[in-house]
Formats: C-alpha cells, sequence, structure tokens
C-alpha cells in the first residue's frame, strides 16, 4: 500500500492532491480519491483507474462496461447477471497509464492442434514466427496458456483450410500482413 503524503485539514482528514493537475482531490466513500479539476480517478493518491465488466472467454471474451468504482461494476453487475444467457462475467479492476513490461507466452502446435511446447518470453514482438520442425509458431498477447492456444488453434485451422502449412509466405499472405498476437 501506498502511503499519502500532504497536511491534515481542520477535519483531521489528510489533504490528497491529484498525482496529475496537483489539485486537491476528495477521498470518496469508495476509498477512491476523484479530483474535480481534471476529473481523474486514483486510489490511495496513485494514478487513476478504470474497473471494466467484462464476459466470455477465448475469442468471446468482451468488455460489458467500464466503470470508475468498484461499487458502480458491482451494482451494473447485479443487473446485468440476472438475464440467465449472461455467464463468467466478472469485475477487473486496472491501473491507468502504467506502461507493464508484457509477458507473451508462445505456442508451438502440430497440424491436429497437439502442443508439446509453451514458452514464456520477455520484449518479443507478438506474431506469427514460422514453422519449426512441423510446428507451427505464434506468440500471443497474454500470460493465460489457455488463451493463448485458443488463438494459435484458431490460425491453425485457417492455415489448413487454405492449405499453406509450412509455407511462411502463404501464411504472411493469408494474414495480409496481420500476423500480430491479437
Amino acid at each position: 500500500m501506498k502511503v499519502i503524503t500532504g497536511r491534515y485539514n481542520p477535519d483531521g482528514v489528510q489533504d490528497v492532491h491529484c498525482p496529475y493537475c496537483g489539485a486537491k482531490a476528495k477521498k470518496l466513500l469508495s476509498g477512491h480519491y476523484h479530483c474535480e479539476e481534471c476529473n481523474a480517478w486514483f486510489v490511495d493518491g496513485s494514478r487513476p483507474f478504470v474497473v471494466l465488466v467484462t464476459e466470455g472467454v477465448y475469442s468471446d471474451y468482451h468488455i460489458v462496461g467500464a466503470f470508475s468504482s468498484r461499487h458502480l461494476a458491482r451494482k451494473f453487475l447485479r443487473m446485468y447477471r440476472s438475464k440467465p444467457w449472461h455467464d463468467l462475467v466478472r469485475v477487473e479492476e486496472f491501473e491507468l497509464d502504467v506502461c507493464l513490461e508484457k509477458i507473451k507466452t508462445t505456442v508451438y502446435m502440430d497440424q491436429d492442434g497437439n502442443v508439446p511446447k509453451v514458452e514464456y518470453e520477455f520484449d518479443v514482438e507478438s506474431g506469427f514466427k514460422g514453422f519449426q520442425s512441423g510446428l507451427l509458431v505464434w506468440t500471443v498477447d497474454t500470460t493465460d496458456v489457455v488463451r493463448a492456444i485458443k488463438v494459435v488453434n484458431e490460425k491453425r485451422t485457417l492455415i489448413l483450410v487454405h492449405d499453406v502449412w509450412d509455407n511462411e509466405e502463404a501464411v504472411r499472405q493469408l494474414f495480409g500482413g496481420d500476423v500480430d498476437g491479437s
């Protein structure tokens, strides 16, 4: 937890200043802070954050809503989950304006969809890496190995449908140069 620096006001409450514009910020009941000057939201005097409500898995994973607090996200979630067809819905909180080092997952997959090898890598570009010993090699922007395998399996299916297995140039053309990790 970060230590908040600042002065205490006459009510004994510490003044917290926005990490962006320096203006005084208000503490909300949720424990988060809001700067009315620049409209930034932040936690414990740190950077702003966003709370997302997401749904689905693999290629069906998507954002349903974005909120300024967990309280609002949970309120929305109660209403949204009341529909029987909505499942695998969750609340995820992300700090904004933070440069995180991305860990990527490289999947080695054969024509039948078997995965003999998975590697986690740092500081590498995502996308099609080629074929090695008959295996499709693709790096995906995720640390979730199940999601990475699902993404590569979708690529494998397209490669097989177009009959371009082991033909790196044809694979690059098939994806129109768009051979990134998404």
